[in-house]
């Protein structure tokens, strides 16, 4: 029997959600995308760079405006600033502070040049943001946890489920939809119930019984032994002999890029090589947090605004896996796109190749 589901975002307030939550048959080749997509472990972070060995960029009078509205995920941008990472590139940058809604109106008309993106961008895109991401800046691993008193002890039991989820559409719901896929279940057109935990936190969510189970993003080394003391791990892309439910085994860790370089279209289009040199200024900001956390947190607090206290902040860029580079974005934005479609965040009728045309731009060598 088909049931129409409702999203509960947050602590208790449902919104219709019959498009975006249907479970749409996937494509063969998503599935084998998603077992070699980023095959790098999750107990560490990536600390190289793509080289790009051009000349600098010319040096011209017009600067590029990039916004920030005080992330932490941002703090490559903040290390590459203040480390003239872009004047080393011949980039003159000016950093322009604003809310979400500011920027994506800057980068409409034209006043804002580029932003750090995410998951959440490519709907805007498909609605005519003129935005290509170029690279990625940090990924994540992701665990499915239940109670450690649940009955749930395999992926089949989560059928007919609540499902938690951090937001529509980001990696913990694309984790969550392949292995349903790869388990059989909520073919034919069932709906699955999927509950958005947001900042309210997973916890909060599992205490007022609001979910049975919750696919999160992989913490920090010492929170993950506290999680193992009430939670149990089901499944996570960072145990090399994690299964689906069924023996589908996955020889390596998979993760998930949770940020990217954007660039405004029209300076990719009209600068293709500057647009180069400040992905690579941007990547080089991603190496230095990768090896300097401790600094890079306390930069974003005194000099950016970045909220949260000193401990909670190093929790969480510690969990973070810097850089994701250029090489692994293809196949990280493709699996985006063919998930967000499956599950109705993206018009269904939408080419996926020609979108993914749309959001990429291969601007530097070692991509091709």
């Amino acid at each position: 029997m088909i049931r129409k589901r409702l999203l509960r975002v947050g602590t208790g307030k449902k919104v219709p959600f019959t498009q975006l939550v249907k479970i749409r048959n996937f494509t063969a080749w998503t599935i084998g995308l998603l077992c070699i997509v980023l095959l790098s472990g999750c107990s560490g972070n990536i600390s190289h760079a793509e080289k790009y060995t051009g000349d600098k960029a010319d040096t011209e009078n017009s600067v590029i405006r990039i916004a920030y509205s005080g992330k932490l995920d941002e703090s490559p941008l903040f290390a590459a600033v203040e480390n003239g990472y872009f004047e080393e590139q011949g980039i003159r940058v000016e950093l322009i502070n604003g809310e979400d809604a500011e920027i994506q109106e800057g980068i409409r008309s034209g006043t804002i040049d580029g932003v750090t993106a995410d998951y959440r961008f490519f709907k805007s895109i498909e609605e005519g943001l003129p935005l290509q991401f170029t690279a990625g800046l940090h990924a994540g691993c992701i665990r499915l946890i239940v109670p450690a008193d649940s009955e749930i002890g395999s992926v089949t039991d989560l059928q007919n489920a609540t499902i938690g989820i951090e937001a529509p559409g980001d990696g913990t719901m694309v984790i969550a939809s392949m292995l349903f896929k790869n388990n059989d279940m909520y073919q034919d057109g069932e709906e699955v119930q999927w509950s958005c935990y947001g900042e309210a936190g997973y916890e909060k969510a599992f205490q007022n019984k609001e979910i049975d189970a919750a696919f999160i993003w992989e913490p920090a080394e010492n929170t993950a032994e506290q999680l193992d003391q009430t939670y149990r791990t089901i499944f996570a892309t960072a145990q090399k002999s994690s299964t689906g439910g069924h023996g589908h085994n996955h020889s390596s860790s998979i993760h998930f890029t949770r940020s990217f370089v954007g660039l405004s279209g029209k300076l990719i289009q009209e600068h293709r090589d500057k647009a180069a040199f400040i992905t690579k200024a941007w990547l080089e900001g991603a190496v230095w947090v990768s090896e300097n956390p401790e600094a890079a947190v306390k930069l974003a607090a005194s000099k950016y605004g970045v909220k949260g206290s000193y401990e909670d902040n190093m929790e969480l860029i510690s969990s973070y896996m810097w850089t994701n580079g250029v090489k692994d974005a293809k196949p990280n934005i493709q699996y985006y796109i063919t998930e967000q479609r499956a599950n109705g965040l993206l018009d269904n009728t939408l080419e996926e190749e020609d979108f993914y045309r749309k959001v990429f731009a291969e601007i530097l060598p070692e991509f091709q």
